[in-house]
């Protein structure tokens, strides 16, 4: 579904941020690296973009992401 909304239309930064979410928890590192730096370029600043992150990261652990992998993750974008 995520796909269909940023196939679709521009997006706001936090449809981007769950379209990284949901690709980074079905496995696909690669494409949400890709959603998670276009959502840091469109949220107003990088502060922004941290404070959006790290309020789901609770979620990311519970859906299987790696607790250690989330700094790294944070690296890359």
């Amino acid at each position: 579904y995520y796909q269909k909304i940023t196939d679709s239309e521009p997006m706001a930064a936090n449809d981007l941020l769950n379209s990284g979410h949901v690709q980074w928890v079905m496995g696909n590192r690669k494409k949400a690296l890709v959603y998670y730096r276009s959502a840091k370029d469109a949220f107003a600043n990088q502060e922004d973009f941290l404070a959006a992150f790290n309020k789901d990261k609770e979620l990311l652990v519970r859906k299987g992401i790696d607790e250690s992998t989330i700094p790294l993750m944070l690296d890359l974008i």
